[in-house]
């Protein structure tokens, strides 16, 4: 502890920098992933996802008939809410909101090695409503799986008749695709 007083003494910026190092260095370790922009969890809620993720067994599938399997059974677990919650206490009651559905989704797609993102959605009819689910990567061609109203399709049929992503998204998915 001495010495970090004589090092702050000597140079105020020291800590100022380690701390700009880390934080870069995060967002920059979840760019090199290639996953959104949800680049951490916690212990406690890894040990959730987990204890969740059980029931789901592991038949050998398809990708495609992996995520239909995942997308089920977390609509089928998890009731609808339009209360956010926190992960560890959504699975605890057994219910969540669109997003922490989506992000429940994502974490076990990606603990499974499945390539996904996290975009966000606009309604077709009105900019009031925002909907997330999870965009799933399967031989070349992007599928929105969403856990919320148990659908797995083609990104261009999901937004032409249920939501339309955001411009962000919208750009950000179609470099992917190109890829």
């Amino acid at each position: 502890m001495k010495k970090f007083k004589e090092l702050e003494q000597r140079d105020p910026w020291f800590f100022i920098i380690i701390a700009l190092i880390f934080y870069f260095g995060i967002w920059f370790n979840a760019f090199l992933a290639g996953h959104s922009y949800i680049y951490y969890y916690s212990f406690g809620e890894k040990q959730a996802v987990d204890a969740f993720a059980e029931g789901l067994g592991y038949a050998r599938q398809d990708r495609y008939g992996e995520v239909a399997t995942v997308t089920k059974y977390v609509y089928d677990n998890l009731k609808y809410t339009e209360e956010t919650k926190r992960v560890v206490e959504a699975l605890r009651e057994e219910q969540a909101a669109c997003g922490t559905k989506a992000y429940i989704e994502y974490l076990i797609l990606s603990d499974r090695g499945i390539k996904c993102y996290l975009p966000t959605f606009k309604g077709k009819f009105s900019d009031d409503v925002c909907h997330m689910a999870v965009a799933v990567m399967i031989d070349g061609r992007c599928y929105i799986a969403d856990p919320t109203n148990n659908l797995l399709l083609p990104v261009e049929h999901y937004c032409r008749y249920y939501y339309e992503l955001t411009p962000y998204w919208a750009r950000k998915l179609q470099k992917y695709l190109e890829r």
